[in-house]
């Protein structure tokens, strides 16, 4: 039986977007303090590598489209 998933009411970029303001990837100057404030070491490391890889692949896909 598969769980229901509770929406939050927001789209992709935005529901991206969102979590990686929760979790401290905002841009502001004070990101990575609060990343290792609210996680664990191994979980801010596993956190950023995902949105590290997601920010990657969404620049790549923007200068293909641009191409």
């Amino acid at each position: 039986m598969a769980m229901a998933r509770a929406s939050s009411g927001l789209a992709y970029p935005e529901r991206f977007y969102a979590a990686a303001s929760y979790a401290g990837f905002d841009g502001s100057p004070n990101s990575s303090k609060g990343v290792s404030s609210k996680f664990a070491n191994d979980v801010a490391l596993l956190l950023y590598g995902l949105y590290h890889q997601a920010m990657v692949h969404l620049e790549s896909m923007i200068l293909v489209q641009l191409w």
